[in-house]
């Protein structure tokens, strides 16, 4: 990350897994992680980097610095330098998951995706809920073929929805592409 505090990227694009931490642990396994070593909900969500499988082991604070060193948690990304980012991609699932209303804190309904909203991104293009491998390359595939081309943006993003549209019918796969502005 020490890159992104010495250039000024236009494009950040992120290919890895993510995850919201959820109040329900029956929802998020992250979330079995005793709330006493990893309280807030800032460090529970994030980005994965490295030892994406082995979240659940972090059963002490010890054993959980090397996770939280190299990964990119919700709060972290908050901090990060982007007021000339144009554009985040965020390829993962679940980047645009927010807490249900009871659960509002002053962050309001805070996600992944709006995070890096927060830290100066333009836009940012996220995912609602998992999403399968070959239907997220093809939406990609799409959406930078699209850019390429100059098109804006948003017409980018919305002929990229309509290609994948043309591929499948179903709205839970095609729906799952989201792009905050």
């Amino acid at each position: 990350m020490t890159k992104l505090y010495e250039n000024n990227y236009q494009l950040l694009h992120l290919a890895t897994h993510s995850f919201y931490a959820d109040f329900d642990s029956t929802q998020n396994p992250f979330s079995r992680i005793p709330v006493s070593i990893l309280p807030q909900r800032e460090i529970r969500s994030c980005i994965l980097f490295s030892n994406a499988a082995q979240f659940e082991q972090y059963d002490s604070v010890r054993r959980l610095t090397a996770f939280l060193d190299n990964n990119l948690t919700l709060g972290e990304i908050l901090y990060l330098p982007l007021q000339h980012t144009k554009l985040v991609v965020l390829s993962s699932c679940e980047t645009n998951v927010g807490l249900p209303q009871t659960f509002l804190d002053f962050y309001g309904n805070m996600t992944l995706s709006t995070a890096f909203k927060y830290a100066g991104a333009r836009y940012v293009l996220g995912t609602r809920w998992e999403i399968s491998d070959a239907f997220a390359k093809s939406f990609f595939k799409y959406f930078y073929e699209e850019l390429k081309k100059s098109l804006p943006i948003e017409r980018s993003f919305d002929e990229a929805v309509k290609r994948l549209r043309e591929q499948t019918n179903d709205p839970y796969i095609w729906g799952a592409f989201i792009l905050i502005k």
